[in-house]
């Protein structure tokens, strides 16, 4: 029906904007498209804040910032800094800035050696990445996936309105995530070839995307303690006076 072909080859095909994409409006909330979720804005000093950052020099080091509710298990991504030919050493002061506040745990990183030290210097204490690609693409996946009646567990913050900037990174709302998401994409089949393993992703446009990956496999790890509880069985909508 003229739908297939938009969606061939996307990594992310649980990927839904009007599901997962959540924009600050004027009432004290940020919803998406579709008006079935909500969190409170500005969200909540009590919501936990987890990073995570994938280096780069000639190509973008991307630092992702998600905050997490732990009622619901909902984390949203409230910022993603994103900037090329910005040395480590610069990033290691602007972290705690562009973080927005204390974070919960330490920053999950990339394995760079060097970078890591730097960060670490400066009084950002690091762990190193869990990087196995194919474990995490299946992890964003299942963090992307709604079912019938129930919320995905992850969203991203784009505020168009008046997107927060800095003089270094530029604007830093979600917007750079939201843009790798959607055209994550495999690369094209061989002509003829029917099945066989599937290729890793394009490694193309994919920064904050890996970094990501790195957030939420850190997220999963405090959770194995316990369940993530979620909401079912009713629309989802955080109240804006609980923050749940």
């Amino acid at each position: 029906e003229g739908d297939f072909p938009a969606h061939e080859g996307l990594v992310y095909p649980e990927w839904d904007e009007a599901l997962h994409v959540l924009r600050p409006g004027g009432a004290g909330a940020a919803t998406n498209a579709r008006g079935d979720l909500a969190v409170p804005w500005p969200i909540p000093a009590a919501w936990p804040r987890y990073a995570a950052i994938d280096w780069g020099y000639a190509v973008p080091t991307a630092l992702v910032v998600a905050r997490s509710d732990p009622p619901s298990g909902l984390a949203v991504v409230e910022r993603v800094a994103y900037a090329a030919q910005v040395r480590a050493s610069v990033w290691a002061r602007l972290v705690p800035e562009l973080a927005g506040g204390p974070l919960a745990g330490p920053l999950v990183s990339d394995h760079d050696a060097g970078e890591r030290a730097e960060v670490n210097a400066a009084g950002v204490p690091t762990i190193p990445a869990r990087k196995d690609v194919v474990e995490g693409l299946e992890r964003v996946a299942r963090w992307l996936h709604a079912p019938p009646g129930r919320p995905p567990r992850l969203a991203v913050v784009v505020d168009d309105r008046a997107p927060p900037s800095h003089a270094v990174v530029g604007r830093y709302d979600g917007a750079a995530l939201v843009r790798e998401l959607s055209g994550y994409r495999y690369p094209p089949q061989p002509a003829g070839q029917v099945g066989g393993a599937r290729d890793l992703p394009l490694k193309r446009d994919d920064h904050a995307a890996d970094a990501l990956r790195y957030l939420l496999a850190d997220l999963d790890g405090r959770a194995a303690d316990g369940p993530v509880r979620l909401l079912s069985g009713r629309p989802f909508r955080l109240s804006l006076a609980s923050g749940r």
